[in-house]
Parts: C-alpha cells; structure tokens; sequence
C-alpha cells in the first residue's frame, strides 16, 4: 500500500461524505428526479476514491470492456439506484430497445421470481441491461457493479457458472463500496425514504412497469417491496431492557405495571424460535410475571403433540400463579404480562379454563385490591347514551379497525368516547380521536386511568378485542360501566364475570352457540358489524410481477398461528391434488414464519412464501388468485373480508365455534354459499377444482358484506333498551 493510503480513514471519510449528500434532502423525494440526482452524486464520490486505491493495494485488475461474468448474479442496490437506472432507460432507450429490455426483465425475473427472495446470493441469472456483453446503462451501475473488482478471470468465471462458489472482490474496493452503502442506507433509513437493499435489475422492471401503467403506488417504497431480499430470522437482543418489579409498602396500591426487560431473551426464544426448552432455560423464576411467561405459547407448534404439550403446560403455569404465595399486587401488575389470545389458537372450546382464569383475576386480585373500581354503578339518569369503546389497540390494526364502522354511523343521541390503554407513544395511538366525541389516551398506572373512565359515567363500555393485551385484561376485571360488552375481535368467550354481553352476529353462530360463552350472547344482524368498504387504491399487476408463473394460483393469506399442524394433512392433498403450491405470507417483522415453512415442507404440503405486501399490492395479488385457501378451525377475519371484496373464490370448513365461522358467514352474506364445505374431503375436492371454485364465486356479492348499517341501528336498539331498564 503506497504510503499516505489509509483504507480505513477512506472508508470513514466516504461514509461521511454519503450521509452529507442525503442530509440536505428536506423529507421524502417529490419525483424520481430527486433521487437520480442523489444517486449520480454519490456514484461520483465512489468513483472518485476508487481511482485513488494505490496500484500497490493488489495486483492489476482484470476488468475490462466484454468481460461480464460479475453480471450473473443478484446485484443488490438502494432506490435511489434503481430510480437512476429507470430514469436513463425512460430518457434515453429508443421504443425497440426499451421492448428488448422488457423481453429480457421478463425473462429474468421468471428466473428469480420463484426464490421470493430467499437465497438471492446462489443466483445466477443474466443481468437484462447487459446487451452484447456490455452494460446498457454504464454510468448509472449500481455501487455493487462499481466495487465489484477481481485481479483474475478465472475465479470471476467459475463463480459465474456455480452458484455455491462465490465472486472475487479486490479488499479496498469492496470497503469502499460498503462504505458508500452504509452512509447512504443509513441516511435514507433516518429520513424514512425507503432504505432497504433490493434486487436490483428486479426492482428497476418494477418501477419501468409502474411507469407505463401510470401506477400510483400507496407509498413511496410500495413499488419496490416485490425486490426486497427475503425477511431473515432477526438477531438475538443485544441487551435486555428496563427491569422494574415494584416491592410494595403497606398501604401502597398497585399500579399494575411491569418492565420485564430480564424476560427478552427468553422471549426471543419462544417467539422467534419456537423453543420452548431454551426459553424456560433462560427465564428467571421470581416475581409472578416469571411464572406466568413460564405458560407463554409460541406461534407455531412442531406438531399436534408440541401443541398440546404447550396448551398443557399454558394450564399449569397459570395454576403455579394461583397458588404462590406472592404479592396480591405484585401478582395484579403480573397479569399486564398475560395473553389470553394465543390459548384460541388451539381452536378448543375454551369457556370452563377462561371462566377459571377470569373469576380467580377478577374476585381474588382486582375486586380486592381495588373496592371502589369493582362496585357497581348508580342507575342511569337519563340523557344521552354514553358509549365507551376501550383497548390497546385502538388504531388501523384489525383489532382496532372492524369497530370504527359503528362508531362512524352512532345516531345523534349517543355520545361516544375512546379510552387508548396503550402504553407507547406510536402514530396509531389518536387513530380513534376522529370517531368519538371524547378521547383520552391512558398509558399510565391502571388504577388511576380507570378511575378516570368510571368518572365518566358511561352507560356502556365496549372492549373491541379484549384478549390479546394483559393490559386490556386489567380493566376487563373491573366494573367501569352499568354494561360492559366485548366484540366480535375477540375470538372466544372472555371468561370475565364482569362482562356482560359478547356482540357477535346471527350469520357468526351455530343454534345452540349460547353455550360457548359465559356472556348473554347478543346476535347482530348478518356478519353482526359494520366493516368500512375499503378505499386502497387500485393496482393491477401481472402473476408473472409477483414472480409466479401462469398456471393456477392458490393463496392462503392468514397468519400463522391459524394455521394448526391438525390441518396440514388436508393442505398436502390439496397441493397434491391440484398440483399446485399453495403462497403463504411472511408476516410481520420477527414473526416465525420460516417455522412454519420448515413443518408444512416436513407434511409434503407445496407452498411459496412471499413478502408482506402493501394493501393495494396485497389485493392485486388476490384478484389474480384461483382459489383463495382459507385457515381451518380459525377461519379469515379482515383477510377473508379482503379476498371477498376482490371477488376471490375463498374456499371455508365451518365449524362449531365462531371463529370458525367468519369466512362462512361472509359468503353467506355475499350470496356465495356454494363456496363453504362440510369436511376435509370436500375442501380438496372443491378446492382442487379453480372452475368450480368460479363458478361458486361467480354471483358474488361483494358489497353486502361492507357498511351494513343494520348492525349499528340494531346495536343501538339493544344498548337503549338496556339503559331505559338501568334507570
């Protein structure tokens, strides 16, 4: 190295100067342009120290003008690349060259499509802007085709031809092409302009085609999320978090609040690895919420023995609870920890165990400790009614959105209120603000927020989905209102004495389905809510976009703990049956789906999983589906109203419970019944044939399911009869 050349002060320098070049970007691009300016400037300042590498650094390089076996492969750029390279060909390709390059993207991404970008680096496809062994859009290469650099062709060849052998790289070319990514991924990731690495020549086929359809994506980087490399399992937690177990004096009232940052390894455990011996390994063992982690489920189960090994020892844990002799507050702040939701995934009939758990936190935590918040209220004195709608998630997740259909059609004589438990700050946190007549966001102590609510007087309180937070489930052990209902985003029976009325749908139950719920069961007319009919804009897009081929396309698009390992076997003899691989979803950051890859894989079921998707992308894909595969035992709730607002033929097995039943009663409501089946057999019968799946679908009647008003006037009919007996 010649003297005066340090590789490591160059790097730092260059990272530097790339962050410099973004910084000055005020907020997110207003064009392609911005972009293509950004990435021309950092390719210069690339550039620039790539010609100052000393000669003595390596021996010569051996690049040169014709020698592209580096262009068989995966490049992974950043958007701004992409933009630049799109840019060129729009600006500069004639009509015959830009159909050539279309002709070749094809072709390209029916090589890489299949992958879904999993193993992106063993690829060997043929770059589509490489025209007669020479580079069709040179000076805007991507950073990774400007650092990539081999002193020997041989190697360059070799790896071109195998793709377990990977390319040579030149060291102070390869750090410097790192550097310039590093400045420019972080900057753009801190100015929330889409700094994800993508499948270059794949990303830059998107863009093209979004331009000629004069797409209009939802968001900045929606066109780009078809290029993104798979999602990997994330890394272990670095540290643990803030740790906070309060130690009461006499007389100190609890304030139902834990920092259970000595739990985070144990959880990445048993939420991302599915490993249940690691986890309870690493837990400690002394405080309530320690006991209660030790019943904590994972998403997915190995088989139908792991899961009900798991359900088992969910029980046991919870009786640990019961009879240690800790703390009564200390083991009311440990129910923030609890989770009721993932016991539905079990898909068991579940009203004795939740009826244990609801009278145990209720009557020998909450009603003790806190007196004042579990006596009743004082009758009604007339006026409006006063409504409250409470939870954690009170925002556009679907716990919180299938609600916000009531709350838009609420008659005048209704006042209405929102009480967000959430604890966190997130966007999401004021979503209800523009629904209701009073808000308040309560992230503090629970006695105190819910001494707040009661002073409100409210004839009625509404818990949207009261299972899934320990937070909710504090509030649901108290007496807040005269009348206290949940809803139809709760997928059982709470089990809570102090709930009255579970709200659900005449098409949701079975005659008899009284049985399953603790609470008197009030049947809403049709699905039994009123679901706002979606606005995403419209996308349309092509089977081979999604890089899958023409033949029949299968989707199933729920999440996977729906996916019980009983059901498997049904799913391989529909891929066998059909042929076909059935597209499942990578869903949400750090969620084990590759788990549930591995054991579909392991029961012969064919599948592809895909990226998350955009909404607007998400329902190209299911207007392009054949037959839409729905989850058994735990059917669609918000997906299923999605794929029937498409038109999609959604295949059902009802069952005796009600989450069972959603996609049933949807079809029932949409005139499709011949798209619900009565057993296994009949699934993959009906399923394994995409004709009479259409024709099933094919006097569908997507709008019957979306803003049935019916549900609220009959809601509001219910809640006022009460409150004239409340008097």
């Amino acid at each position: 190295m010649e003297q005066g050349y340090d590789r490591e002060t160059e790097t730092e320098a260059l990272t530097s100067e790339v962050r410099g070049l973004v910084e000055p970007a005020p907020g997110r691009p207003t064009g392609m342009g911005q972009f293509e300016t950004l990435a021309a400037a950092v390719h210069t300042a690339l550039d620039r120290r790539l010609a100052a590498v000393p000669q003595a650094a390596h021996d010569a390089l051996a690049c040169c003008a014709g020698c592209s076996a580096c262009c068989h492969r995966v490049v992974l750029a950043t958007a701004p690349e992409i933009v630049a390279a799109a840019s060129t060909v729009m600006r500069s390709f004639t009509p015959e060259a830009r159909d050539a390059l279309r002709e070749r993207m094809l072709s390209y991404v029916a090589g890489v499509g299949p992958s879904q970008g999993v193993g992106l680096a063993t690829l060997r496809p043929m770059c589509p802007f490489l025209v007669d062994g020479l580079c069709s859009i040179y000076a805007v290469r991507p950073i990774a085709c400007r650092a990539q650099c081999s002193v020997d062709v041989a190697p360059c060849e070799a790896a071109a031809a195998d793709g377990e052998t990977a390319f040579p790289a030149t060291e102070p070319e390869a750090a410097l092409g790192s550097a310039a990514l590093k400045g420019l991924t972080e900057s753009l990731g801190s100015h929330e302009l889409v700094p994800a690495l993508m499948d270059f020549a794949r990303a830059a086929s998107l863009v093209l085609a979004a331009h000629e359809k004069r797409m209009a994506p939802d968001n900045a980087g929606e066109v780009f999320q078809l290029a993104a490399p798979a999602a990997t399992k994330p890394p272990m937690p670095a540290e643990t978090g803030p740790v906070r177990y309060p130690e009461y004096a006499p007389g100190e009232e609890a304030g139902g609040i834990v920092l259970s940052g000595d739990l985070t390894e144990a959880r990445y455990r048993l939420f991302q690895e599915c490993d249940v011996g690691a986890a309870l390994a690493e837990a400690p063992q002394t405080h309530p919420a320690h006991v209660l982690f030790r019943g904590g489920l994972p998403e997915v189960y190995h088989d139908e023995a792991d899961a009900e090994k798991s359900r088992t020892r969910f029980v046991e844990a919870f009786e640990r609870f019961v009879e240690m002799p800790a703390d009564p507050r200390q083991k009311f702040d440990a129910m923030s920890e609890l989770a009721l939701l993932p016991l539905s995934y079990f898909q068991n009939d579940d009203k004795e165990l939740l009826s244990r758990i609801g009278d145990y936190l209720t009557h020998e935590l909450t009603a003790k400790l806190f007196p004042d918040l579990a006596a009743p209220l004082a009758p009604r004195k007339g006026g409006r009614l006063k409504l409250g709608y409470i939870g954690d998630q009170l925002d556009q997740s679907s716990s919180g959105l299938w609600p916000t259909g009531w709350l838009r059609h609420h008659a005048h004589d209704v006042e209405t209120f929102a009480f967000n438990l959430s604890r966190e700050a997130h966007p999401g946190v004021t979503y209800y603000r523009q629904f209701v007549d009073h808000f308040h966001h309560l992230p503090g102590f629970v006695p105190d927020a819910a001494r707040l609510i009661k002073a409100q007087d409210l004839d009625v309180l509404i818990y949207p989905d009261l299972a899934s937070r320990g937070r909710t489930i504090q509030f649901a052990t108290m007496r807040l209102a005269r009348l206290q209902c949940a809803g139809w985003g709760g997928p059982q029976t709470t089990g809570m004495p102090e709930i009255d009325v579970f709200l659900s749908g005449e098409l949701m139950e079975k005659p008899g389905s009284e049985a399953h719920y603790r609470e008197r069961l009030v049947k809403l007319p049709g699905i039994g809510f009123c679901y706002p009919r979606e606005t995403y804009g419209r996308v349309e897009l092509t089977k081979a976009d999604f890089g899958l081929n023409d033949g029949p396309l299968y989707v199933c698009a729920q999440t996977p703990p729906k996916l019980h390992p009983k059901w498997d076997p049904m799913l391989r003899d529909l891929t066998e049956r059909s042929g076909r691989p059935i597209v499942f979803f990578r869903y949400g950051e750090g969620r084990p789906w590759w788990k549930l890859e591995e054991r579909l894989k392991a029961a012969g079921v064919r599948t592809v999983f895909m990226p998350m998707l955009s909404p607007s992308y998400f329902r190209a894909l299911l207007r392009l589906a054949d037959v839409v595969v729905d989850s058994t035992g735990w059917s669609g709730g918000i997906t299923a109203l999605a794929t029937i607002g498409c038109r999609a033929p959604v295949v059902t097995l009802p069952g005796e419970l009600r989450r069972s039943r959603h996609t049933a009663a949807f079809l029932t409501a949409a005139n499709a019944p011949g798209l619900i089946v009565g057993s296994p057999q009949e699934f993959v019968d009906l399923a394994a044939n995409p004709e009479r799946c259409r024709e099933a679908a094919r006097d569908m009647q997507p709008d019957a399911v979306f803003e049935d008003t019916s549900t609220v006037r009959a809601l509001e009919t219910f809640l006022r009869e009460y409150g004239a007996r409340s008097s």
